[in-house]
């Protein structure tokens, strides 16, 4: 008899341990409210700030090894079958997609960047963008619900070409 109770409590917490897991863990649930903001990325030989804005445009500076580099372009987000995609026209890559600085951090790509954005948790926590799997830019803030309101102010969502 204290077997089969044990065994029930054991399942009861193995049950509640992956409901917990599900909930917490999934990359999901961004709006497109959620990805507007102020982002910030910290390497090993500098780091950066990518700024979203609510009407489709965007700024990043990214500082390495005591110099900065500048560019402003357009962004869309669109959500995929498994994937929320942000697109950035002409933006400056500093690694080289495997944690080590990229030689020509510092000019502009030239293409359009398709970094993944995911939400470390799908009850809370920030927005992170996927530049590099060991360097994500981080939400520091979102963008005021004030600026997201009015039909100018909503972000694009445009289908990403390949």
């Amino acid at each position: 008899m204290a077997s089969k109770h044990k065994l029930e409590t054991v399942c009861g917490v193995v049950c509640a341990a992956f409901l917990f897991i599900g909930l917490t863990i999934y990359h999901s649930g961004i709006t497109s409210n959620d990805v507007p903001g102020t982002y910030s990325v910290r390497y090993p030989f500098g780091d950066g700030v990518l700024q979203l804005h609510a009407d489709g445009r965007y700024e990043q500076i990214l500082r390495i090894n005591g110099r900065e580099a500048s560019v402003a372009g357009r962004w869309t987000w669109k959500r995929d079958e498994s994937l929320d995609l942000l697109s950035l026209s002409d933006c400056l890559v500093a690694t080289n997609g495997f944690g080590q600085l990229n030689r020509e951090w510092d000019k502009a790509s030239g293409k359009t960047c398709r970094p993944a954005v995911t939400k470390r948790f799908r009850l809370g926590g920030p927005v992170e963008i996927m530049d590099d799997e060991s360097y994500p830019y981080r939400q520091v803030s979102p963008m005021p619900a004030a600026m997201l309101s009015g039909p100018s102010a909503s972000p694009r969502q445009d289908p990403v070409k390949n």
